[in-house]
């Protein structure tokens, strides 16, 4: 008996997965060159736009007003440190959904999901992770001096401040608002935007670090 030898043969794709894959393909390299054109191109101001830090402050201040106005001063708790670590859930909240965004991110590549290191490392991250990651950095930072300047307005929360414990939701309330607009403002078509968000974050932070400070030498 003659063995014969097995002819079977890999199938090539179908054609219309390649044309998928290549148009895919061809959209990633025009939204890079567009955007490396963009970045080439930009001849911006040599410094923020005043209009953008203006209307920040204004927020800010705008915000704060209409929290604390829009608040009742609490009777219940005789702590306001532990008034404001109460309300800091809201700000843990917040970066519950920061860390969704880029799980949901990673999510749309094995490679990132696999390995993230290794994906930085081989410069195979997608704009879009490394947006995020921009994105998520500046809330990380931007949370670690709107923290101290919490905990100091909670601590001289007494009869000598200009304010009472109203102004502890208000400055959580208008801090998470400031940042997701911040975030809206990074993903624009205009990424300058971002500084909006980011002056009316250092409008509720700035005053409350500033009182601190006063207190704190002014015995």
């Amino acid at each position: 008996m003659v063995a014969t030898r097995s002819t079977a043969r890999t199938e090539p794709p179908a054609a219309s997965n390649m044309t998928q894959y290549t148009e895919d393909a061809c959209a990633v390299a025009r939204s890079y060159y567009a955007k490396k054109e963009a970045m080439d191109n930009y001849k911006g101001p040599a410094g923020p736009p005043p209009k953008l830090l203006l209307g920040g402050f204004l927020a800010a201040a705008a915000s704060l007003t209409f929290f604390y106005r829009l608040s009742t001063p609490s009777v219940e708790s005789s702590s306001t440190i532990m008034l404001a670590c109460k309300w800091l859930v809201l700000v843990g909240a917040f970066f519950c959904l920061e860390t969704h965004y880029g799980v949901m991110i990673r999510s749309t590549s094995p490679k990132l999901s696999y390995c993230p290191p290794s994906a930085q490392a081989s410069k195979v991250e997608p704009f879009a992770l490394v947006e995020h990651q921009r994105i998520h950095m500046n809330q990380i930072e931007a949370f670690m001096y709107f923290l101290p300047s919490l905990l100091t307005v909670a601590a001289h929360c007494d009869e000598f401040a200009p304010y009472d414990e109203r102004m502890i939701p208000s400055m959580v309330f208008s801090w998470v608002l400031a940042r997701t607009v911040y975030r809206r403002g990074y993903k624009s078509k205009d990424p300058i935007n971002r500084l909006f968000g980011m002056t009316w974050s250092l409008g509720v932070t700035l005053p409350g670090l500033a009182y601190g400070i006063y207190r704190l030498f002014s015995g």
